[in-house]
């Protein structure tokens, strides 16, 4: 919309004029959250009209002119962090982009090389000089600057690709080429590197596994002091704002102010110091695996002259895939330390008004406390009753507790059981940012309540209890209380309340230069757009089919019969799994029986023998003729009847 781009605009020219300086992000994040505590003078359900808009403007650029105000320092702060970061991306994506241009464009150079038939030997020898070029290319190297390095890259290239395999080469497809640059620019470099740790060559390297562990080291070193003195800073705000609430003084707005910028500073520290930690343990496996690797490669090649490539090329390549996380990890712990710098700017942005005399008045009477009671106090003074329920009431108007707004205080069990999810609020008590004006107090592992599925930590047992008697209200009333302190709307990670106000969705309109689209008041959400789609049939066909259809009158009568002996039953069951005295019932089978299979006898292949003889043919006149049949079994040897 572009009524909120010239508001912006409009807000970013009246600082400019009164000498502050201020980005669009920062511009639009304030008046959104003027118009976020301010809803009944600017109605989040319509546009605003000329003198809503004026009236905006010199609202946020009253607030953003503002002199030493912590407040809104912590914003500048999580504006200018969030910023660095995606910075920061950009830089690191921006380098590896121009690298893989570079790169590639000598790639090109060296697959497009078409040969002339015959002994082309001019090039040949071309298309051997853009390898090489190429090669140097990898290294980070520029053309003729290093001859050193040069003349080892040749050497490694000579033994590694010889110039007898060009024509091979150039016979490959174009896929094949570029594989096999790669790869052998990685051998290449493993190459070198293996002679750089034996000291027989290495010129133009830098020390990237030294380099990376010398900066993560430094890195940590100085995180981890930073932080522990915000910590001790911020435990001494803590104390004096105790002792002031036990006087029963004035609510020490500004001295809770530098505390919520305090804390945020210190996330922020711990957000790097995580970051630089898991750097600095990737270096250290980084280098474990790259001292092996090398090992190996001592003990494969030893003295020997000669060694088949195939044991040592896969090693070359792995100590060329682990220089490169060497140096990835480099250009990140340089890029963060940007960050880090950038972050270091909002170490003192305002004059403190924590005084010496009363943290030593605020530690005496904590001593006294504990002295009386022989026991560790509370973090804060008990509230007063009337008071704090007037303060809930105020910050929850409209809101009612119900059957279904049911908070469960949990066991030291139930906290173990749930060590997988996260506190809400970043881990800080939502009794005494509701009861103390928006003091952040860490909580206690101790006081742990779950309410709608959402784990909420808390400082003592008092402020657990008042929790879980009207979680809804608690609720209700931290977020009444984050709409007055816009810069606890970051820190508590409450963005899904307020997405109009959200510093990263912010950035992204502005980074993409779309601010709003028509229609759209200044703190409506952001549209959200999902993949969809939709099929419609070509020929629509109704289906009128009855399934209770029954044509056939034997079923129906069935059914019939079966209805009317229903109705004349009178005792009804119905039978579950969870139902007391189940029957039970059993099934009896017949197992099947054991049965054999008979095989054929074996019998011979020969046929009986059939032998007919005439008998009668000599002797007396009066003897009769007859035939005598004779048939042999195939077994018994038949030769003497023949």
């Amino acid at each position: 919309m572009e009524a909120i781009r010239r508001i912006v605009q409009e807000i970013v020219f009246m600082c400019r004029v009164r000498n502050v300086q201020v980005s669009d992000t920062l511009a639009a994040f304030i008046a959104r959250a003027v118009v976020l505590e301010n809803t009944a003078q600017f109605p989040l359900d319509k546009e605003l009209n000329e003198s809503d808009v004026q009236e905006l403007i010199r609202m946020s650029t009253e607030r953003l002119v503002e002199q030493d105000s912590p407040s809104l320092e912590t914003v500048k702060m999580q504006v200018a962090f969030d910023t660095a970061r995606m910075v920061e991306s950009e830089k690191l994506q921006r380098a590896r982009q121009a690298r893989e241009a570079r790169e590639a464009q000598y790639v090109r150079e060296v697959i497009e090389t078409r040969l002339k038939p015959g002994n082309d030997v001019e090039s040949l020898t071309a298309l051997y000089r853009k390898i090489f070029n190429f090669l140097v290319v990898r290294a980070d190297l520029e053309l003729g600057a290093d001859r050193p390095a040069e003349r080892e890259i040749a050497a490694a290239l000579e033994s590694v690709f010889p110039r007898i395999g060009l024509k091979a080469f150039t016979a490959l497809p174009q896929e094949d080429k570029s594989a096999q640059l790669n790869e052998l620019a990685n051998i290449v470099l493993g190459i070198r590197l293996f002679n750089r740790h034996i000291g027989k060559g290495g010129a133009g390297m830098v020390d990237l596994p030294r380099k990376a562990a010398e900066l993560a080291s430094s890195l940590i070193t100085q995180m981890d002091q930073e932080v522990n003195e915000i910590d001790t800073l911020a435990q001494q705000y803590v104390d004096v704002i105790a002792y002031k609430y036990a006087n029963n003084g004035p609510t020490p707005t500004r001295l809770q102010a530098e505390l919520t910028n305090r804390r945020q500073y210190g996330a922020f520290l711990s957000r790097l110091d995580a970051g630089f930690k898991q750097a600095g343990s990737h270096v250290e496996e980084l280098t474990r695996m790259l001292l092996a690797e090398i090992d190996s490669l001592k003990t494969l090649v030893g003295n020997r002259s000669s060694v088949p490539k195939e044991q040592v090329y896969p090693r070359f390549d792995s100590l060329a895939k682990l220089w490169g996380s060497f140096r990835e990890e480099v250009a990140l712990l340089e890029a963060r330390q940007v960050t880090l710098d950038t972050l270091r700017s909002f170490r003192e942005p305002y004059v403190p008004t924590l005084r010496a005399d009363d943290l030593v008045a605020s530690r005496a009477a904590r001593r006294n406390e504990e002295a009386i009671a022989g026991m560790p106090v509370s973090l804060m003074p008990a509230t007063d009753p009337q008071k704090a329920a007037k303060m809930l009431e105020d910050g929850s108007a409209g809101v009612e507790n119900s059957s279904a707004n049911i908070a469960v205080a949990l066991s030291a069990e139930d906290v173990a059981a749930s060590a997988h999810m996260s506190l809400e609020l970043e881990s800080f008590c939502p009794y005494t940012l509701v009861q103390r004006d928006g003091l952040l107090l860490p909580a206690s592992i101790e006081f742990v309540a779950m309410y709608k599925e959402r784990l909420y930590g808390f400082i003592d047992k008092a402020a657990l209890e008042a929790f879980v008697a009207e979680p809804a209200k608690y609720v209700a009333a931290v977020l009444s209380a984050v709409k007055r302190m816009p810069e606890l709307i970051y820190m508590l990670r409450l963005q899904e309340y307020f997405p109009a106000a959200s510093i990263a969705e912010i950035m992204r309109q502005y980074s993409q230069g779309v601010v709003g689209v028509g229609g759209q008041t200044l703190l409506q959400a952001p549209r959200s757009f999902q993949d969809s789609c939709v099929q419609t049939p070509t020929h629509f066909v109704e289906k009128n089919i009855d399934q209770s259809y029954e044509w056939n009158e034997w079923a129906l009568r069935r059914r019939a019969l079966h209805l009317t002996n229903l109705r004349q039953k009178v005792t009804k069951s119905q039978q579950t799994n969870a139902s007391a005295f189940r029957r039970e019932e059993e099934t009896q089978v017949y197992l099947p029986k054991t049965t054999a299979t008979m095989t054929g006898i074996s019998t011979g292949t020969a046929a009986p023998i059939s032998r007919n003889y005439i008998a009668g043919l000599r002797g007396a006149p009066d003897e009769k003729m007859s035939v005598v049949n004779l048939t042999i079994d195939p077994e018994v040897t038949i030769g003497k009847y023949r």
